[in-house]
């Protein structure tokens, strides 16, 4: 034997190559189960957050899931029910404005990655004013075609509209 030079029989070789292919697939299969584990159950995100108060009612709620998907939303008052829809993003949102003065509860299911389920619930209260007014339209000094074209709800050019508050109103700039 030279010196420097190692010298491999072709047994060395296939029992060191097997070796070093057994390393390799015990990392690779150690690496799987590393990554099954780190897989984050989903959560939910509630919007207006629990516990709000004012919220106003131009306020939408939107519900979206992390790490999952939502499978349920259900959004209850006192008066009932409150509709909404799933959008192409995974966001639930309500599809009619808010009531003022109401508690509304939002309950939400997601279920994740891991097929792992979580439900959130939350309440939250709106706006409510101190004073409010009820305003309707009236077809005051028109013919009667005109008015039964407007109790209807159908409007045109030209058609003279009057609208009757019931109570007056001081800051008229917030009302138009």
């Amino acid at each position: 034997m030279r010196r420097g030079k190692i010298r491999f029989d072709g047994r060395r070789s296939r029992v060191a190559f097997t070796s070093l292919l057994s390393v390799a697939v015990l990392a690779a299969v150690s690496c799987t189960a590393c990554t099954a584990h780190a897989i984050p159950p989903p959560t939910l995100t509630i919007s207006p957050a629990n516990g709000s108060r004012g919220v106003m009612p131009g306020a939408d709620i939107v519900v979206a899931a992390k790490h999952g998907k939502l499978r349920h939303v259900a959004v209850a008052t006192t008066a009932g029910p409150v509709r909404g829809s799933l959008a192409a993003n995974g966001r639930w949102r309500s599809a009619e404005p808010l009531a003022t003065g109401t508690s509304y509860t939002v309950t939400a299911t997601a279920i994740g990655a891991n097929q792992k389920k979580v439900t959130t619930s939350t309440t939250f209260q709106t706006f409510t004013p101190r004073r409010t007014f009820q305003a309707t339209i009236t077809a005051v000094g028109t013919n009667q075609n005109i008015s039964s074209g407007i109790s209807t709800g159908q409007y045109g050019v030209g058609i003279p509209i009057t609208i009757m508050f019931s109570r007056p109103i001081t800051n008229k700039a917030a009302v138009e």
